[in-house]
């Protein structure tokens, strides 16, 4: 259905611009043309923006909502402040649960490229990828919902940290396998995907650490 919409939407962009291409070209067309764009901007802003808060709770409808009515408040708007949001999250989970927010966004990044909507071919939802019932164990009722996603991811990794001694590897490679794998193999389990999963997010938790002290 989202495919549908978005290339119906692609479409009637391509039409669009067509015809504003053609009347651009009519010089005193030009001012009348500006004006209009950034009107519709602001109004489909302000329109979404009131319909979200009247009407919706459930982030994942929200999603919806935006990209089927308001794309163009999707495209301008809501991609900044859904950054913002899940920055503001990892931020207030980190300073919870006593863990460097760096390893969060690594974390994050490895999992779903900060893309709040993901389902995995196994089940796993949302930016930390939480499988269902890991999700209910950690009382995560959306795992769609960004806030909810991100305090129940890093929630369990807390968890696996204590589990084995503040042990960045192990508990990423918990985090991924399954803590039951690292016991068994005491260790980092010999799966190729668990290896590569620790490996990314190990390489972007450096990255962060170093953008953050500037180097």
């Amino acid at each position: 259905m989202l495919r549908f919409i978005l290339a119906l939407f692609w479409n009637i962009l391509c039409f669009c611009f067509n015809i504003i291409k053609k009347l651009w070209n009519v010089k005193f067309l030009r001012p009348i043309l500006i004006i209009f764009i950034i009107l519709f901007i602001c109004s489909t802003y302000i329109y979404s923006t009131y319909s979200l808060d009247k009407h919706f709770d459930d982030v994942s409808k929200a999603f919806y909502y935006q990209i089927t009515y308001c794309p163009v408040y999707y495209i301008t708007f809501q991609w900044i402040n859904e950054q913002k949001h899940i920055e503001k999250n990892i931020i207030n989970s980190s300073k919870k649960y006593n863990i460097d927010a760096n390893l969060i966004r690594a974390l994050i990044k490895a999992e779903s490229n900060f893309k709040p909507f993901v389902i995995s071919r196994t089940g796993a939802c949302g930016l930390m990828q939480l499988m269902p019932e890991t999700a209910k164990e950690l009382g995560v009722k959306n795992p769609f919902n960004i806030e909810q996603n991100i305090e129940g991811g890093t929630h369990y990794l807390a968890k696996l940290l204590i589990r084995f001694d503040n042990n960045k590897k192990l508990a990423i490679a918990g985090y991924n396998a399954g803590p039951n794998a690292v016991k068994r193999y005491n260790g980092v389990p010999p799966y190729k995907e668990t290896k590569e999963h620790l490996k990314r997010v190990l390489y972007y938790y450096e990255q962060y650490k170093n953008m953050e002290s500037g180097e």
